[in-house]
């Protein structure tokens, strides 16, 4: 870490910086649909709710407020007609408090046994990591490998498999996530992914993926992306292992899901179950 980087991760970590305190936010999140062909259409719309919202406010009035039952993420549901070559924009705005995530590390210990049904590919890697029995030093070890071995671009929609975390010469903050539950989930760490959007205006892409981790009875997160995009200059500061800031909202937890009956990997940009209908996202926020 060069010097720079390392007064600004002294700054974030002794609590001076703006990001390690509680911070209210004013979002706006736009879905622009269009109807290219020559025939109505007729879709549903699905976009994630932050569970920790208030204010909330959306256009059109005719939506449902809902819940899918893995995880309980709350999510926005409209049922829209659209005319041939019509658009129509659907939406959202709320207010949010950004909660900073800080923990460190303890004195304990855990049986870093390798879940049997393990993959092969997360074994070899596991068997590279220097041993320990101490479940913080095993996620440093963790977010060590992926930095030194993982390259960050080629971002998608989707999620990037553990697969392709290990096999693509570059995948993006959800590929990262991917591989460090895993790595977590392997030696039976419990640790899930989180979505959401950063809050800061100096992100290049509004989207973005982490991870929420439990030890111990405790859950936090950590981010194992946030330093290659700080040198990518995609973020706009550096940060250590567990200490997340107030610089982004978490919209859902977890991937896999069922919603409205159908298979929906994960909850983050809008979902249509009409794919000739076309749509782009617009979202912005501000410090209030």
């Amino acid at each position: 870490m060069g010097i720079k980087n390392q007064i600004l991760s002294l700054y974030i970590e002794t609590g001076l910086s703006p990001y390690t305190k509680e911070r209210n936010f004013q979002v706006s999140y736009t879905i622009n649909l269009e109807n290219p062909t020559s025939n109505p259409q007729v879709t549903k719309v699905i976009a994630p709710l932050p569970a920790n919202l208030f204010d909330l406010q959306f256009y059109p009035e005719n939506a449902s407020i809902k819940k899918e039952e893995k995880f309980l993420n709350t999510y926005i549901l409209w049922q829209v007609e659209l005319k041939p070559k019509e658009k129509k924009n659907l939406v959202t705005t709320y207010k949010i408090t950004s909660m900073p995530s800080i923990f460190k590390s303890k004195k304990i210990s855990f049986s870093n046994e390798v879940n049997p049904n393990t993959p092969e590919n997360i074994k070899s890697i596991i068997q590279e990591l220097p041993v320990t029995n101490n479940p913080y030093e095993y996620l440093s070890l963790v977010n060590q490998y992926i930095q030194k071995n993982l390259s960050y671009g080629d971002p998608v929609t989707g999620l990037y498999s553990t697969t392709d975390a290990i096999s693509r010469s570059k995948v993006d903050c959800g590929g990262y996530s991917s591989l460090f539950i895993a790595l977590c989930k392997a030696v039976n760490i419990k640790a899930e992914l989180l979505l959401g959007f950063w809050l800061d205006k100096k992100a290049k892409e509004p989207m973005h993926a982490w991870v929420e981790v439990e030890i111990d009875n405790e859950k936090f997160q950590v981010d194992p992306t946030i330093n290659q995009l700080f040198k990518l200059g995609r973020a706009n500061h550096y940060s250590r292992l567990g200490l997340i800031p107030s610089d982004r909202v978490i919209v859902s937890t977890g991937s896999d899901l069922i919603i409205e009956g159908e298979k929906i990997k994960i909850l983050q940009h809008p979902h249509l179950d009409n794919k000739n209908i076309t749509q782009s996202l617009t979202f912005h926020s501000k410090t209030l």
